[in-house]
Order: C-alpha cells, then structure tokens, then sequence
C-alpha cells in the first residue's frame, strides 16, 4: 500500500522550497493473514461451542419431553387394548407429570366402568336367557344379540339370528309401522312374528 504524508513545516520553521510529500509503501499480506487466521479460529470455536449446545439441547429435549411421551403414548396404547395397570411412573411437576396422573385417573375410571358395563351385561344375559319370551336387540334393523327363546322361536341354532336383518321375521303388512316404531326408538306394542 502507498500512503502519501504531507510534510508541513512545524510552527516557526521557515523552509526555503515548498512542502515535500513523502510516499510510504508498506506490505498488508501478514496483516491480512493473520486476521484471516483469527476469524478462522473464532468461527470455528463458535461452530464448535454451537454444536455442543445443540446436542446438550437435543439429550435434554430428548431426556425431559420426548421419554415421558414416548412413555405416555405406550401406556395409552395399552390401556386401549384394555391393560388399565400399565400406567407410566413420571416423576417430578409440571405439565407431563400432570398429564400422567390425568392419564392413571382416566384409567381407573375406565376400568371401574368396564367391570360395571360387565357386571350389567351378565345380569342382563341371566335376566335374557331366564325369559320365556324371545328378546331380540337390534342396532338399524340388524340382529345384534337375541336370547335362546328367539332362537327356539325362529328354529335357528343358539346365535343364529345375530347379523340377520330384523324385518326378516315380521309379517310383511307390519313393515312399514316396524320401521318407524323402531327407528323412532318407540317399541311396538304387537308385531306379527312369522317363523320360516
């Protein structure tokens, strides 16, 4: 680089030719070099540092979200397929802790109704098979469960009629009042029964 300096003369020196200018070359490259150097270096202990806290980010994202997930989403998987006990322990406060104990609370409920659902269901089947009249349920005009006096009733082995359509076994004239009674959810006071 050329740099040039202006010689001015110094208060009270009286010179005798004009201001003289002095050029200076000096060489950056060494300059230049090392600067290049240290930006190298820093950029690269910052790459470096950034690297480490990410990873320390991903262990902890990984330790203190992803596990209780992962740990809450298999425990629902098996309460779904009706394992109420495999609750997941989660330790400590906060959010996940409490959508554990929300998930342990939901369990016990759903199990406590299953085994009264159950408990139902048997009397329900006892009270079914007790009856001498023939008792049939349907869900949209299809057989879903009929006791054993149905099935004596209609000649069909025990579980014959379920799947069966309902307007099957009743009287043709009585169709149309069948379908509204029973789709109205107002039970017939009389339905023509014809065994085939």
């Amino acid at each position: 680089a050329l740099t040039p300096v202006t010689l001015n003369p110094r208060p009270g020196e009286v010179r005798a030719g004009p201001p003289g200018l002095l050029w200076l070359q000096y060489d950056l490259r060494p300059l230049a070099q090392q600067t290049q150097q240290r930006i190298w270096q820093q950029a690269a202990w910052l790459a470096g540092v950034l690297l480490l806290s990410t990873l320390g980010l991903l262990w902890l994202l990984q330790w203190a979200v992803l596990r209780p997930v992962a740990a809450l989403r298999a425990s629902m998987a098996q309460i779904g397929t009706g394992h109420f006990s495999a609750l997941p322990q989660l330790r400590g406060q906060g959010e996940l802790a409490e959508l554990g104990q929300a998930l342990a609370r939901m369990a016990q409920r759903l199990q406590s109704d299953a085994q009264a659902l159950a408990e139902k269901e048997q009397r329900y089947r006892q009270l079914s098979e007790a009856a001498f009249e023939a008792i049939v349920l349907h869900s949209n005009g299809v057989i879903v469960d009929a006791n054993s006096a149905a099935d004596q009733l209609m000649g069909v082995p025990p579980g014959g009629l379920v799947g069966l359509p309902m307007l099957q076994f009743v009287a043709e004239h009585d169709h149309p009042i069948t379908r509204l009674r029973t789709g109205s959810g107002v039970s017939p006071r009389r339905t023509t029964v014809s065994a085939r």
